[in-house]
């Protein structure tokens, strides 16, 4: 068990992992949607957003400090969650801007931090159990 979590730890293969998320989920926040689709739950769309910030912020983590042997670790942790929220943040001005049939939500950018500060923790928790 150890060895595959060690070979998936690479950071060549966590930073193709990151890039191709991330390219997901900025397809999937900006796809456009008819102004007939309807969410499947009222708010669901914030449990969405808290999932894929969640899975944002955890798996650049990963990468970053498998990266980077020698690092800030605090200093470190707070620039990755500052710069998950700010990705949110665009991607909101973007919905806003451009004609997506998306709009923007100050709720959205809440649920982010929300999935921002889950993600922090479970890295938190997984680099204290395998002391990565």
């Amino acid at each position: 068990m150890m060895q595959l979590i060690k070979k998936l730890s690479e950071p060549k293969l966590l930073l193709f992992i990151a890039v191709i998320y991330s390219i997901f989920i900025t397809v999937l926040f900006l796809f456009p949607f008819t102004p007939e689709a309807k969410p499947l739950l009222k708010n669901g769309d914030k449990i969405v957003h808290i999932i894929l910030h969640f899975g944002l912020y955890f798996i650049w983590t990963l990468f970053y400090f498998n990266a980077n042997k020698e690092r800030s670790f605090s200093k470190s942790i707070l620039i990755i969650g500052a710069l998950c929220l700010f990705y949110g943040i665009i991607i909101e001005i973007l919905q806003y801007i451009f004609p997506f049939y998306r709009q923007a939500d100050f709720w959205d950018i809440v649920a982010n931090f929300i999935g921002t500060v889950l993600g922090l923790i479970a890295f938190l928790s997984v680099n204290k159990r395998f002391k990565m």
